[in-house]
């Protein structure tokens, strides 16, 4: 088994993921567990929103949020999936949903914890792996997208947690080598995690 991690520049757009894909079907005979970023520049753009909603400026940080929807639709259409994975584009436009919705709920609060931004910048993350476990299977390659949040347990210390290795060890083998050992390969989120109980952390960006 190896662990291929994919940074932003490796996926910011339909280009990139289709060299991604080529990277990973040279490596399958390894086993490969994919490991992803957001796409260049989302996880600024989400934080930027985050902020200008808890400056109180509600409709900005929603048109920002706009362009990045609009980005990740752009790029879900050029690798030719929007027509093929009806599914796809409904899940990322839930994402957006819930995204629209904090930030609604930030400029109501007028403040910005750093588990709001947790909440807030994973998002990108989640939005890659979406993209990236939806192209694998059209390019002919059995993937599975996981959600790195049970797999990577952390301290509460949001926006920069620290991962309890012990208790992500047993995670990852509970919920990550089973999908090896079926044959497909696991896409998961960088970046991100959860508390114990389940809160959605992120490990400190760099």
């Amino acid at each position: 088994m190896i662990v291929c991690k994919f940074g932003g520049t490796s996926v910011q757009d339909a280009e990139a993921m289709e060299r991604v894909v080529g990277i990973i079907r040279q490596r399958l005979r390894e086993k490969p567990v994919i490991v992803a970023s957001a796409m260049g520049k989302t996880t600024n753009g989400l934080v930027e929103a985050a902020q200008t909603a808890a400056d109180g400026k509600r409709q900005e940080a929603l048109d920002l949020l706009n362009k990045l929807r609009e980005k990740h639709l752009k790029e879900v259409q050029k690798l030719g999936l929007a027509e093929s994975d009806d599914t796809l584009c409904e899940t990322l436009n839930s994402y957006f949903k819930e995204l629209r919705d904090l930030l609604r709920g930030l400029s109501i609060l007028g403040e910005l914890t750093p588990r709001s931004m947790s909440a807030m910048a994973c998002a990108g993350e989640r939005l890659s792996t979406l993209i990236l476990a939806a192209l694998l299977p059209s390019r002919g390659i059995a993937a599975e997208l996981m959600d790195a949040r049970q797999c990577i347990i952390t301290d509460d210390n949001f926006t920069r947690a620290a991962p309890i290795f012990d208790l992500t060890e047993a995670a990852i083998k509970k919920h990550v080598l089973p999908v090896i050992q079926s044959g497909k390969v696991p896409v998961l989120q960088g970046f991100i995690g959860s508390t114990r109980s389940g809160i959605t952390t992120t490990i400190g960006r760099g």
